[in-house]
């Protein structure tokens, strides 16, 4: 189920640790990162960014995420959106808001697996449904939708490179790839503590 797959990708791209209510009762966000694609004004990152990015990252199985490395893959997840943007395959607001509204139609009908876990994962997040559905959800579709859509645009640009069939030796040249992008994105850190904090964000219930 398309649905299905696409939430699967969201806990994939966006990793999970959800200790409760981590975002309740905090102070006005403010900005602990920035960082700069080249040709393009530099994007500030909140402490709320940040937060918001640990509460997705997904795996029961895996140690809690650190604010570093949230921050790391926000920072990734931005930068390949900008690069799906620029070749024209980026996933619109337009359709990642349609994506969401059928979601939540499901949601709301109990057609959905997970409901709990949604429901957790707003508690989270500190926010009200609203915001989640209609905000969060929506570009959260559109930074994973985008990253599938480059990897399809760079795997054709690619196609003189590799055999078709041939996805791990495509994976590693795609690797490399990302990896020579990132290189050229500054990111500053105006909040070292912060950032090097694993559990500095975690509310009491």
């Amino acid at each position: 189920m398309l649905i299905a797959g696409i939430i699967a990708a969201l806990y994939y791209f966006f990793p999970d640790v959800m200790p409760h209510k981590l975002l309740r009762h905090t102070p006005p966000p403010r900005v602990v990162a920035r960082f700069k694609i080249p040709g393009l004004p530099p994007v500030d990152i909140t402490d709320t960014d940040v937060l918001r990015q640990k509460a997705f990252m997904s795996g029961t199985d895996s140690p809690p995420a650190s604010n570093k490395q949230a921050l790391q893959i926000m920072v990734r997840n931005r930068v390949l959106y900008q690069e799906a943007l620029g070749r024209g395959v980026a996933y619109t607001r337009e359709e990642a808001a349609a994506m969401a509204l059928a979601q939540e139609r499901l949601y709301e009908s109990g057609a959905i697996e997970g409901k709990a876990e949604i429901d957790r994962l707003i508690s989270t997040l500190g926010v009200d449904a609203k915001t989640y559905w209609e905000k969060i959800l929506p570009e959260r579709y559109q930074l994973t939708i985008s990253q599938f859509r480059l990897r399809q645009a760079v795997r054709s640009e690619m196609a003189n490179l590799v055999p078709p069939g041939n996805e791990d030796k495509f994976s590693k040249l795609y690797d490399k790839w990302v990896e020579s992008v990132m290189a050229k994105v500054e990111v500053q850190v105006l909040d070292q503590p912060f950032i090097e904090a694993r559990d500095a964000l975690r509310q009491a219930p």
